[in-house]
């Protein structure tokens, strides 16, 4: 009995060892593809293209995703589909945005968000800044709740990131946004650099 005792206990240390050892290097969070659909899919809308949220529940869906599919479909208010907050605000907000992109009075950074353009006058930018903060605002909360919701350790989460920003530069050049970069010789924040 003493020894059939230690061979069970044995035997689950190692099925314990084997499943950490299974676990270490694996990344939660989405997969790249299901990162990459639900970011085209928010960015999409956000700018105003009608999109379903049925097309994030695939067949053998994780939770993560039916989770995010039923938050992106929204919720009914007095008989209405209304759909998430930032996201309507991004929609509502589309025009203006694209306005500035074309204007060159906001450009896109590298990291998916926004700024007044360098160039403007100090004036412009405050003018400006409102709604760039905004945006911003909408563009970030939606990250993290979309890191939430996918359960995504910190691995995960710069995957996320990464993909987003990469969706929103490309959608964002095409509605003509300038892609700017900081110059290699400052690490300046273009939001407080100000030509007069």
């Amino acid at each position: 009995m003493n020894d059939c005792f230690k061979t069970v206990i044995c035997g689950i240390g190692m099925l314990v060892s084997l499943l950490a050892f299974t676990a270490c290097g694996t990344v939660r969070g989405l997969s790249h593809d299901h990162a990459e659909l639900v970011a085209w899919y928010i960015e999409d809308v956000a700018r105003g293209t009608p999109r379903n949220p049925d097309e994030l529940v695939l067949p053998m869906t994780t939770p993560e995703m039916a989770r995010i599919a039923s938050w992106l479909a929204g919720s009914k208010i007095k008989d209405k589909q209304v759909q998430p907050r930032q996201i309507d605000e991004r929609q509502k907000r589309w025009s203006a945005i694209h306005s500035l992109f074309i204007q060159g009075e906001v450009v896109v950074l590298s990291d998916g968000l926004l700024a007044p353009a360098p160039a403007l006058s100090r004036a412009d930018q405050i003018y400006i800044l409102p709604v760039v903060d905004a945006e911003n605002l909408d563009r970030r909360s939606l990250d993290a709740l979309i890191i939430s919701m996918s359960n995504s350790d910190h691995d995960g989460a710069k995957k996320w990131v990464a993909t987003t920003a990469a969706a929103r530069l490309a959608l964002d050049t095409k509605a003509g946004a300038t892609h700017w970069r900081l110059p290699a010789a400052t690490h300046a924040n273009p939001r407080i650099q100000v030509n007069q």
